[in-house]
């Protein structure tokens, strides 16, 4: 059976003070993204997650730090900013689920992978 999870970016630039939100539907348990530059933040809320114990791994490039963090109804449930091109952390999230990615410095390419 293949699950589907939905997620919901929502980027905000803070200089231009606009929004852009972007709804996506995947079929597996990965996202790719992109980072800006330092301070550059986005928001991905998970569909389906709800209940789980999710392991949430962010993949990037050498010489960036990007970091992530996991929030169950709003509350931090696991985050992970040590440096390294893979860091991972595992949350108990019984309610609605965000993923938080932000880089500290660089830019570049990251992926989320989420492990059930």
């Amino acid at each position: 059976m293949v699950k589907k999870f939905m997620l919901v970016v929502v980027l905000v630039l803070a200089g231009a003070l606009m929004v852009y939100a972007a709804n996506y539907t995947v079929s597996g348990l990965s996202f790719n993204g992109y980072m800006t530059g330092p301070n550059d933040t986005d928001w991905l809320t998970l569909g389906g997650q709800e209940g789980a114990n999710p392991t949430v791994c962010l993949s990037h490039q050498s010489g960036v730090d990007f970091d992530v963090a996991v929030y169950n109804d709003g509350n931090m449930a696991c985050q992970n900013d040590e440096l390294g091109t893979r860091t991972c952390c595992r949350a108990n999230t019984p309610g609605s689920v965000r993923v938080k990615v932000w880089s500290v410095s660089g830019s570049g390419a990251y992926s989320i992978s989420i492990q059930p």
